[in-house]
């Protein structure tokens, strides 16, 4: 074995006994390297977590340092301290007044901010889901007559709490029946389970198939409410509220449809097409749903005769007993309300009252409620909130030339002696009658 070889493996051995040694020396040469970093790190640590620290509670630590009494926190935050017994403790917040709550106000169960139909405005849709609210189809609708009383009817039923009824007539089962029931259901008002919800439209009375209309697409359930009155009165009402219009139309022109969207080339046709079907309607029924005005009210009702002009719809809405037998051959009599109109100018409260116990309401109306407008000459709404019918609602009839008067009465004396043998009640324009 040469001395080379003999002297490598020796070291090898020394090697193996020393290894451990070797590992100690070099971690402790590590730690004497690097002692001072890390005891500059472990120094420097707390202070780096101050400085993450609120900018309030880095002022407080200075303030105590200081021995301050008082301390106000910066203007960049909220917080405000006082000392107590050489404590810091936040004040005791000052009582906050507590901010009315929607559901604090008398509508607090509506739909609406106001229960005035004329003024419907609905509360937020968070509101609306809280509550429940959702659009439904009607069930109930005043469906004539025209000049009768069925505004002042349906403003007053908007201020009971358990029924909602739209603005606008709709005229969906008459004229816009081509748009769809969607549109019709769009147009709705949102009202709450516990609402009855009504639509008023007094077209509806005279025009041809508006009840099957509404069997079908509503419910054959569905409750209707007629208001009718004197029909000669009604009728110099209808004059004055049709010319009235077309001297405002020769002024302003054709008044902007607010509810019919603009129709597209398809939708026109399907216009025309339902146009046509109930022009054929009201030829086969004999109806006379367009009103003919002449120079005077005298020249609109009565021909060059002398005879009545029954194809005039001012005259022929004044028939009711004919169109009511047309609604009693789809609804059933306990279906139909018929209000007395006369009556009903007089003293609202013994109709409307009616009318909660038809539709299924709890009693709300009474004298309290209304007040008698000696300007207007009519009842507004004094509780829950104060409303009146616009002054339009009264306008002054013309003197009409008595012989008119008599022929008119003559003709509608027939029918309204059938109307009382139909409906099985009396009426108060006929109590003046000697012959009723």
């Amino acid at each position: 074995m040469s001395a080379f070889t003999y002297n490598a493996r020796k070291l090898c051995r020394i090697g193996k006994k020393t290894r451990p040694i070797l590992v100690m020396m070099t971690v402790c040469l590590f730690l004497l390297v690097f002692k001072k970093s890390l005891l500059k790190l472990q120094n420097d640590y707390p202070q780096q977590q101050a400085v993450q620290k609120p900018i309030h509670e880095r002022k407080l630590q200075e303030l105590n340092a200081a021995d301050q009494p008082v301390v106000t926190a910066p203007k960049n935050t909220s917080f405000h301290f006082q000392r107590t017994n050489n404590k810091l403790n936040k004040p005791k917040s000052k009582p906050v007044k507590k901010m009315k709550e929607p559901d604090d106000d008398p509508n607090a169960n509506q739909c609406y901010q106001t229960r005035d139909c004329a003024r419907m405005k609905p509360v937020s849709p968070k509101l609306r889901k809280k509550r429940g609210c959702e659009k439904r189809l009607p069930d109930t609708l005043i469906v004539g007559v025209k000049k009768a009383g069925t505004s002042a009817l349906k403003s007053f039923l908007c201020f009971h709490p358990d029924v909602i009824a739209s603005h606008f007539e709709l005229h969906y089962f008459d004229v816009r029946y081509f748009l769809g029931i969607e549109w019709y259901f769009d147009n709705l008002p949102y009202a709450t389970s516990k609402q009855k919800v009504m639509e008023k439209t007094p077209k509806y009375f005279i025009y041809p198939d508006v009840p099957r209309k509404i069997c079908d697409d509503i419910s054959p359930n569905v409750k209707i409410i007629i208001i009718v009155r004197d029909p000669v009165t009604r009728a110099i009402s209808d004059y004055v509220h049709e010319d009235e219009s077309r001297a405002r139309m020769k002024v302003e022109g054709q008044r902007k449809d607010r509810l019919t969207p603009s129709l597209s080339p398809e939708m026109e046709a399907i216009r025309n097409i339902h146009r046509r079907i109930d022009k054929q309607n009201i030829e086969r029924a004999g109806l006379n749903i367009y009103s003919k005005l002449g120079e005077t009210f005298e020249d609109s009702v009565v021909d060059e005769n002398g005879d009545v002009v029954r194809t005039n719809a001012i005259v022929d809405s004044g028939i009711y007993v004919v169109h009511i037998l047309r609604w009693m051959e789809y609804f059933p009599r306990n279906q139909i309300l018929i209000i007395d109109g006369d009556a009903f100018i007089k003293d609202p409260v013994p109709a409307l009252q009616q009318v909660e116990d038809f539709i299924g309401v709890n009693s709300y109306f009474s004298r309290d409620n209304f007040y008698f407008d000696e300007e207007k000459h009519f009842y507004c709404v004094s509780k829950p909130e104060k409303s009146c019918m616009p002054k339009v609602k009264g306008r002054k009839h013309p003197n009409i030339d008595p012989k008119v008067l008599k022929k008119l009465r003559e003709f509608y004396k027939p029918y309204d002696k059938w109307l009382v043998e139909v409906t099985g009640q009396n009426y108060t324009w006929m109590k003046y009658d000697k012959e009723f």
